[in-house]
């Protein structure tokens, strides 16, 4: 088996690595960190409308490119190692691939405007409320760039419907989590016009297609965190010297830095893997992988990374700590390692099985 990428593939990761460099050396997310009201304006216009990165695995017919899951899961890994903030995540996985997931034709008009980049989008199920009469009336939690899409796809139990965000009866409350580089929102519907997208009682299983396919693509964003920090860390014990010694000549920094590329290069491994599987029917393991080894691997590598950096880890001139609190957050996004590993047993026939 050929597991080296294709020359389009390194192509579109150079292309991407090259763009998210240059935006870090800018400011990067600091500057949305920094800013009082979020504005994803110029990067996305740059990265998403002009490059088009937007439509990277949205099919050619809508607009898109069409270059799979492993093309999105190298351009993840990037922005991961620069703290990406942009509406990509939201928009073209979360949102992007309920759309590809759910088909028909309604989808696929809303995958062409989430291709071409002029709208940008995110996902949400109502924690009360409901859907009568083409109206929604009801709060989802936790929306992930809920203060900013402009369209508002809402999952029910055998349904998807959407909600234009510019609408009357949408009331959107933005906060800040933990991780300062990925915003939410609670979003108030109040009578707010939603517009059926798709229905039928195998909705269900649909939504698990979407949600495994987007695990895998924020898994490959985790190992590029990872990657970011292990790289950073082993920078910093090559130039810090403690008792007149560079910090990296101590046995016990060697051996924790070999510690890192460990789990930095399972996770990777991992998170190819799943991508290249995306579409066959190995697809809800591989994503279970992914998704608990990158979280894991995220968690403990920016963990190393605070305590070998000693104290400047935690302060606010260095990236370790927003790492630190992105692996965290993100270890619950679409579900925990934990989740994921029950999911693995069922998927290999251990359901039950444990002590």
């Amino acid at each position: 088996m050929d597991a080296s990428f294709t020359e389009d593939q390194e192509m579109i990761r150079e292309a991407a690595a090259t763009y998210l460099r240059d935006w870090s050396d800018r400011g990067g997310f600091r500057k949305q960190v920094d800013a009082s009201a979020l504005d994803y304006g110029s990067v996305w216009q740059e990265f998403g409308i002009e490059l088009g990165f937007a439509g990277l695995t949205i099919p050619e017919v809508q607009g898109g490119s069409g270059l799979g899951d492993l093309a999105r899961a190298l351009v993840m890994e990037e922005m991961g190692r620069v703290l990406f903030t942009s509406p990509y995540f939201a928009s073209c996985v979360l949102a992007g691939d309920v759309l590809a997931a759910v088909g028909g034709s309604d989808a696929e008009g809303l995958l062409a405007k989430i291709a071409s980049g002029e709208r940008t989008a995110t996902v949400c199920s109502l924690t009360s409320g409901s859907v009568r009469s083409g109206e929604i009336t009801g709060v989802a939690r936790n929306v992930v760039d809920g203060g900013t899409a402009d369209l508002i796809l809402v999952i029910g139990g055998d349904s998807l419907h959407m909600v234009d965000a510019s609408k009357a009866g949408v009331i959107r409350s933005v906060f800040r989590t933990m991780d300062l580089t990925r915003p939410q929102a609670d979003i108030k519907f109040a009578a707010a016009p939603a517009e059926l997208v798709a229905s039928g009682a195998g909705l269900s299983e649909v939504y698990a297609l979407s949600e495994a396919r987007s695990a895998i693509a924020l898994a490959a964003e985790q190992a590029g965190g990872a990657g970011a920090m292990l790289d950073a860390t082993v920078a910093y014990a090559l130039e810090r010297k403690q008792f007149g010694r560079l910090i990296g000549s101590f046995q016990a920094v060697k051996h924790r830095s070999a510690d890192m590329m460990v789990l930095v290069e399972a996770a990777r491994s991992a998170a190819y893997q799943a991508a290249a599987l995306a579409h066959g029917p190995e697809l809800f393991a591989q994503a279970a992988i992914a998704k608990s080894e990158c979280s894991d691997a995220y968690f403990a590598v920016a963990g190393h990374a605070i305590q070998m950096h000693g104290g400047v880890g935690v302060t606010w001139e260095y990236d370790m700590h927003f790492h630190f609190k992105r692996a965290r957050a993100g270890m619950g996004l679409l579900g925990s390692p934990e989740v994921w590993r029950e999911r693995l047993a069922g998927c290999i026939g251990l359901e039950g099985t444990a002590a």
